[in-house]
């Protein structure tokens, strides 16, 4: 029975019969990858003296993204690192501004008959220099019949900019006209049409000469039926 000097040699012999061989293992890599760039290696590479080595700071961040970016890829197809960032949707005039998340600067108290109740409010994301009055509907019952006025007082410099409903647009006619003292806004619903118990936003865009503009001049006033009829009027003030 060999003793222990005997066996350790021929572990040794045997760990060094079966070591990787390195040199061997880099020519098969290379061999398989060809002569493609590799773009994370490319990354990592050493910078050289001169105006490049003020890229070295960057390249710890770029390697990030660019293996995220590839990981994602071999997922979903999608390469992250390449992909631009969606450009923002610009805003139309005459279209609905993005919902509040918090109340309206200026409610007037709400004004209700039967089936029908009316809130008049600036909406929150008007600017010094332009305006929305939204005036909203609540009806518990289905109404057939529909006549929306939105009476806006010309102060300095007022100029109409658009209205919009939440009402899609084959059920309603909309239209503005100038008086010698206001912009009126006019929403009808059309033969036929009826809607649903629920709530409805119909608003008057305008724009006005730079600061506070006073809503004191501005009014509304609804006629509906929904079996009975409801009419209502109100402000933007309290």
């Amino acid at each position: 029975m060999p003793d222990d000097r005997d066996l350790r040699s021929v572990l040794h012999d045997e760990a060094d019969r079966h070591s990787p061989d390195r040199g061997a293992m880099l020519d098969r890599i290379n061999q398989r990858r060809g002569t493609a760039p590799n773009r994370l290696m490319a990354l990592f590479r050493p910078v050289e003296p001169g105006p490049r080595r003020a890229l070295n700071v960057a390249r710890p961040v770029a390697a990030a993204v660019a293996v995220a970016g590839l990981l994602v890829a071999g997922v979903t197809g999608i390469d992250l690192a390449s992909s631009p960032a969606p450009p923002p949707v610009p805003q139309a005039a005459g279209s609905p501004p993005p919902v509040p998340t918090s109340p309206a600067p200026y409610s007037a108290r709400p004004s209700s008959s039967r089936f029908l109740t009316a809130t008049g409010t600036l909406n929150r994301y008007s600017i010094e220099s332009w305006g929305q009055s939204d005036l909203v509907l609540a009806t518990t019952g289905t109404i057939t019949a529909l006549d929306v006025t939105v009476r806006i007082a010309k102060t300095r410099g007022l100029r109409d900019a658009g209205q919009w409903t939440t009402i899609p647009d084959e059920l309603i006619t909309s239209s503005v006209n100038a008086t010698g003292s206001t912009f009126v806004y006019r929403f009808t619903l059309k033969p036929g049409a009826t809607l649903a118990p629920g709530s409805y936003t119909f608003a008057a865009q305008y724009n006005h000469s730079a600061g506070t503009r006073s809503m004191a001049g501005d009014s509304y006033e609804v006629t509906a039926t929904a079996g009975k009829k409801a009419h209502v009027t109100g402000g933007y003030t309290t």
